[in-house]
């Protein structure tokens, strides 16, 4: 195969693919996500989000690394959770009455009590969970590298330092940006299905469930698979228009990325999974990746090619 035959099967959505580790995929992970209807895609996102544990343990040193990344991760969920643990108590006092005398006055005390620290701690817990990603975004950024390098094969055309650094600022402030439109939707969310149960309590109990669970979904695929993205230097409105055209997809991976987010060791494995769904969509032609666009790689690999053949083309390549 030449030099110019190579770079169109590189080029072709959905054609050959000479970039990758085809034995190292996962099953099914060569079929183009977006292929489809709605249902299919919903389809396609969650079982997208299971393809994470089998490649890292057919990578070992990706495997290595999403363990390095699990123990990080962990560290951050515990202090965080402790730090909630220890202002528990003032914040209780803060919201709480006073204790009265009387015996049904304290036991509607413990009963508020009980309320009050079961809703103080889903609070912390989802706080936690939204803090944490953008504590640990430079390491989840370095994953999802490692990741891309495995299944694409070779390494994506470097950045220099002061690039480098400076996307990883950029990926913390991403992170911390997506916590905050996490936190005023869902907020949105509920102010209106509350809104909703007063006029009409089965429509405000649908809002909270569908769209509550879409926003949710849609927010933490977004943030996973945004890692892949802001190694490549893509701005978050940007990533975010990417993505708007993969909504029911987006909504799948999220949905069944859910069930597991919840658990701080699998965080880093779900960003394994995601990374792999924008080197699908990347494969497909949906999702530009720049850096791997205009490797060098391929490029070195096109002129290799062409030696072999020893083609004319040889020596318009290297020019």
């Amino acid at each position: 195969m030449s030099g110019r035959e190579l770079k169109a099967a590189e080029a072709k959505p959905g054609g050959a693919d000479l970039r990758g580790d085809d034995a190292g995929r996962s099953p099914g992970d060569s079929d183009d996500p977006l292929r489809g209807g709605p249902l299919r895609k919903v389809w396609a996102g969650a079982t997208a989000a299971l393809y994470g544990p089998i490649f890292a343990l057919r990578h070992p040193h990706v495997a290595l690394h999403t363990v390095l990344t699990m123990a990080l991760y962990f560290a951050v969920w515990g202090v965080l959770v402790w730090q909630f643990a220890r202002y528990q108590s003032s914040a209780l006092d803060a919201l709480l009455p006073a204790k009265g005398a009387a015996l049904w006055q304290v036991a509607l005390w413990n009963a508020l009590l009980g309320v009050a620290v079961l809703v103080y701690w889903l609070l912390a817990l989802l706080l936690t969970f939204v803090l944490a990603n953008p504590l640990v975004a430079p390491a989840l950024g370095l994953l999802a590298e490692r990741v891309e390098d495995a299944a694409l094969g070779g390494q994506a055309r470097p950045l220099p330092l002061r690039t480098r650094l400076g996307a990883m600022a950029s990926g913390v402030a991403r992170a911390a940006a997506l916590a905050a439109l996490q936190i005023g939707g869902g907020l949105a969310i509920w102010a209106l299905s509350l809104l909703l149960s007063w006029l009409l309590p089965p429509l405000g109990a649908a809002v909270a469930l569908f769209a509550g669970g879409a926003w949710s979904a849609l927010w933490l695929a977004t943030t996973l698979v945004g890692y892949a993205m802001e190694n490549h230097h893509i701005g978050l409105w940007r990533q975010i228009r990417l993505l708007r055209g993969a909504l029911p997809l987006m909504i799948g991976f999220g949905a069944c990325a859910q069930l597991f987010a919840w658990l701080p060791l699998a965080v880093p494995i779900l960003v394994v999974s995601a990374t792999l769904l924008a080197v699908r969509l990347h494969r497909h032609g949906h999702l530009g990746l720049p850096l791997r666009s205009a490797s060098s790689a391929i490029e070195d690999a096109a002129d290799a090619a062409d030696l072999a053949d020893g083609g004319p083309e040889v020596g318009a390549n290297r020019g």
